[in-house]
């Protein structure tokens, strides 16, 4: 929360929300997406997901109520075309049209939070490249690399 709510604090565009942890069960998407568009009616809303976490999130629970809600902005980790992914799995492929795909920006293409943890667990080098300066600095500051 704290590295993510330094990052927001540069974009008045960003709203960092804590909802999740306040709640005393385990909120899934379906009650997160819910809290912010009661926050923000009238907003589109697109849940952000890895290609690589697709095929788990298209299985999900209650997935056709979800896709009649929200819409999905898949980031291309390179790992598959969306299309290919989306028509092993009827409820979403019939839906297609609630999922885009996102490209990222040149450098950044394969970024994740999966390679970001291991990268400070092994102590590797390239983290800077990665991540915001204040947040390069916090991890720094709490001797995690």
């Amino acid at each position: 929360m704290e590295m993510l709510s330094a990052m927001a604090e540069e974009d008045p565009r960003l709203e960092v929300t804590d909802v999740e942890f306040q709640n005393p069960k385990h909120w899934y998407a379906q009650e997160t997406m819910g809290y912010i568009q009661q926050q923000y009616p009238e907003a589109e809303l697109f849940f952000l997901i890895g290609s690589d976490n697709l095929e788990n999130y298209a299985r999900a629970f209650r997935l056709v109520e979800f896709l009649e809600k929200y819409r999905y902005a898949v980031v291309d980790r390179g790992d598959g075309d969306l299309d290919d992914i989306l028509q092993e799995i009827p409820a979403a492929w019939e839906r297609r049209d609630r999922f885009c795909y996102v490209t990222p920006p040149e450098g950044i293409e394969n970024i994740s939070s999966t390679l970001i943890r291991e990268k400070v667990r092994n102590n590797e080098p390239g983290l800077e490249e990665l991540l915001h300066p204040c947040v390069m600095d916090m991890i720094r500051r709490d001797n995690r690399c």
